[in-house]
């Protein structure tokens, strides 16, 4: 899947970067792998959270594609990136995810989770 407006979509859901750059006039010119294990669903979205975060504060990277694969260990994480500089801010800059609230999991009507940011 691929960015749309306001956001950037992974697999299988929404991967919003739309809160704080808008990376849709900007194409990508990067791309960053990572593998996660957890324990729970929620530590591997926690994970890919900070991972984010991380590249933003560290390289100056923001994600404009987002791919989530599910793999005999956990997720694999593939993010292809712009630079932070290049796309337009339209919000608060998020520098932790919060473990209060969290939720993650399947309803009725499929896949859904609560995350908070602290920025």
């Amino acid at each position: 899947m691929g960015a749309d407006p306001g956001g950037v979509r992974g697999g299988g859901g929404a991967f919003h970067v739309g809160t704080f750059a808008d990376v849709t006039a900007v194409r990508p010119d990067a791309e960053h792998t990572r593998r996660f294990a957890g324990v729970s669903d929620e530590d591997l979205l926690v994970g890919a959270l900070d991972e984010v975060i991380y590249l933003l504060d560290t390289a100056g990277r923001v994600p404009a594609r987002v791919v989530v694969e599910a793999s005999a260990e956990g997720v694999r994480l593939r993010l292809t990136t712009v630079e932070a500089a290049r796309a337009a801010q339209t919000g608060a800059v998020p520098k932790a995810v919060s473990l209060h609230g969290l939720r993650f999991g399947r309803g009725a009507s499929g896949w859904s989770c609560a995350v908070t940011l602290d920025v």
